[in-house]
């Protein structure tokens, strides 16, 4: 007998935990349906909000996009630019060689005029030089016939 009581007992108090179980699986259920419902409203809110938003804003710059599809060129027009791009390009380049070569011959002028300039001195430096040892010999080999006569 204490078989069945004990059995019947486990049975009522299972039976006890499994209905308080699911009582508290469907409230939570319910209270996740809800959230879910939450959510769901606040996301078609704010997508809502966003439509208009980008709506607003594509609105305004339909002129722009208007003028942008105006302005496509064609792959030739695009050469061309980038022809006439390079050619000016290298046209300011050319340019500015020109002015620094023309820089650089200014110098080199300037240091070749400095050149002849000390040439020449140097040039009457040495003829003085030589004028000098010319007349120091010629004393020397004067006094040298003078004492040679002496003795």
């Amino acid at each position: 007998m204490e078989d069945t009581t004990t059995s019947t007992k486990y049975t009522t108090t299972t039976e006890y935990i499994k209905s308080k179980l699911s009582i508290c699986a469907i409230v939570l259920s319910l209270i996740n349906l809800l959230l879910w419902f939450i959510v769901l409203s606040y996301s078609v809110i704010k997508d809502g909000n966003l439509e208009q938003l980008v709506h607003q804003n594509s609105a305004k710059q339909q002129p722009a996009v208007a003028i942008a599809q105006k302005q496509q060129l064609t792959l030739v027009q695009i050469q061309d630019r980038i022809d006439s791009s390079v050619f000016n390009h290298s046209l300011i380049m050319k340019e500015e060689f020109q002015s620094e070569l023309d820089k650089m011959r200014a110098d080199v002028e300037t240091d070749v005029k400095l050149l002849e300039e000390r040439t020449e001195v140097i040039g009457e430096n040495y003829k003085r030089f030589r004028i000098f040892w010319n007349e120091m010999v010629n004393k020397v080999s004067d006094g040298f016939q003078i004492s040679f006569f002496i003795y």
